[in-house]
């Protein structure tokens, strides 16, 4: 099935670029590359650790080819922990599906846990873990990828209802499991407060004010300072941008 991929991407691809991705965890090493389509679109092509087109990545990124090239290779990027992770185990993720097999709680965490790995690319060394926003962003590409793949199993005519009902039952539980995964937001007492009170800002016009003895600037200097602190406070702008201005 490989195969077959990858004569049909080899057939509608005018060229294989050579500015590739090496992406490493331990002994395993996936590499993203970029082809350029007959009529001339660009598109991100994860390769195993065999050197062979991911049947399914690789289709779904055709599915979405009307999209940017930087966000399918985001795409890709935030998804090769999850084939790293499968080919460390000996899963084929096509064959999981379809089979119908439970994932256990233990193996869905031990998914969500690999996500939150840093992993080396090229030479650089990986981190041990990767900031929270990077980790939401992998696991939301994740959860969309495997909706994609549990859909294109599920439509297959072939499938029994036994078999169907067993597998939507997987999907279920498995996208519950992931979904409770995402890493919470910082509390809102830690976020950092923007503008200014209305006491604040009178003060600070006081102080700017042109009839402020305290001030040692030229008369031209305090009506050009006080005139654009006025001005910043009348637009709502941020407080870090109201600085002293020098003459």
């Amino acid at each position: 099935m490989q195969k077959s991929c990858f004569s049909c991407w080899r057939g509608c691809c005018g060229c294989l670029h050579l500015d590739l991705l090496m992406v490493n965890a331990g002994s395993i090493t996936v590499n993203i590359v970029k082809v350029q389509l007959k009529s001339g679109e660009r598109l991100p092509m994860l390769l195993d650790s065999q050197g062979l087109p991911v049947v399914m990545v690789n289709e779904w990124v055709l599915s979405r080819k009307h999209k940017s090239l930087n966000t399918l290779s985001n795409n890709v990027q935030e998804l090769t922990p999850l084939y790293v992770w499968l080919e460390s185990r000996g899963e084929d993720l096509l064959g999981l599906i379809r089979s119908g097999r439970f994932w256990t709680e233990a193996f869905t965490s031990s998914l969500i846990e690999y996500l939150r790995r840093g992993q080396r690319k090229g030479k650089k060394v990986a981190k041990l873990a990767v900031r929270p926003d990077t980790f939401n962003k992998r696991l939301s590409t994740v959860l969309n990828y495997l909706k994609w793949c549990f859909y294109a199993v599920l439509s297959d005519q072939e499938l029994g209802d036994a078999r169907r009902e067993a597998i939507s039952k997987v999907q279920e539980r498995l996208i519950y499991t992931l979904k409770d995964g995402y890493h919470s937001k910082e509390p809102s007492g830690s976020e950092v407060k923007k503008g200014i009170t209305a006491t604040q800002a009178r003060f600070l016009q006081d102080v700017c004010s042109p009839e402020n003895t305290m001030l040692v600037s030229s008369p031209q200097t305090k009506l050009r300072n006080y005139l654009i602190v006025s001005l910043m406070l009348l637009l709502s702008s941020h407080t870090k941008l109201i600085r002293y201005l020098s003459p």
